[in-house]
């Protein structure tokens, strides 16, 4: 039987604290004072390696230390790559498709991806262009890595600016939605960056934009311009008009947001956009700005 001085009795009422609170915050403690003599043994030994080699020995030492750890770090990130040679881990996955003795389609099973891979040659040339003018203009022109838009973004980071094309490739968006995850880390990208230069030489700019629009999401569920093409137009990929594929290619940037089907279809303004509307102060578009 509990007494009144057991730790449970009195946790509520400002009496003994649990020993299980105790020991977390004893482990705790132990952790940020490990922490600390780790801290307190680096700073002596560069005090130390400083006072033995002076100044610029010690920096060239440490970065030489540096770059061999860069390079080991870069070759294990090497070695742990997908394999790309194996095609089951670059093709998407399709959906299945029951017919009847007709071949008319009955149903469709798929899990969240309801996608159809189609060669690039069943895609209208209206939709490729489209895709590249949007996501990646020199495509055709840059290597794997594309240096002008990857020091763009960090220069628009840096001056805080909002405005700011994309630094990732159309080949590194098919890495990254391929076969890596979509974590923001430094880690990551490299991998990403890593992953796009073996997809470039192993297949063609023509290739790997095939294999782009068959993997990108367009939105309710719709993978791959094939199915997005019959799910918003009920036409098959390689029948896309001029402003159909001008529709279909900017909604890759934000399926969930740019599709038809989402909750943002019509346009909003601001309260002072709508009164010049009212009072016919602004006659189109033009007129409101950026409001």
């Amino acid at each position: 039987m509990s007494g009144y001085g057991s730790p449970e009795r009195h946790a509520w009422g400002g009496g003994k604290i649990p020993r299980r609170r105790r020991v977390s915050g004893e482990r705790t403690k132990s952790f940020f004072r490990g922490i600390a003599r780790f801290i307190g043994a680096a700073g002596r030994w560069v005090i130390g390696q400083k006072r033995r080699l002076g100044w610029k020995k010690f920096l060239l030492r440490s970065a030489g230390l540096a770059v061999v750890l860069s390079v080991l770090y870069v070759g294990l990130l090497w070695l742990t790559l997908p394999n790309i040679s194996d095609p089951t881990t670059l093709f998407a996955s399709q959906s299945t498709v029951v017919t009847d003795r007709n071949g008319i389609e009955l149903y469709r099973l798929y899990g969240e991806q309801d996608r159809t891979y189609v060669p690039g040659t069943q895609i209208a040339d209206s939709i490729k262009h489209a895709t590249i003018a949007i996501e990646d203009q020199r495509f055709y022109t840059h290597g794997c890595i594309e240096v002008r838009s990857i020091f763009r973004a960090v220069f628009a980071r840096f001056l805080g600016s909002d405005v700011t094309g994309g630094a990732s490739t159309l080949t590194q968006q098919l890495a990254r939605n391929a076969l890596l995850t979509r974590e923001r880390t430094l880690t990551r990208k490299i991998r990403e960056m890593m992953l796009s230069c073996e997809l470039e030489n192993a297949y063609s700019k023509d290739k790997i934009l095939e294999m782009y629009l068959n993997w990108i999401p367009y939105g309710q569920n719709a993978y791959g311009v094939e199915q997005a093409s019959h799910q918003y137009f009920g036409v098959k990929a390689a029948d896309l008009t001029l402003a159909q594929s001008a529709a279909l290619a900017s909604i890759p940037q934000r399926p969930t947001y740019f599709t038809p089907y989402g909750s943002h279809v019509h346009t909003t303004v601001s309260a002072s956009a709508l009164k010049r509307i009212r009072q016919g102060d602004a006659k189109s578009a033009a007129d409101l700005g950026d409001s």
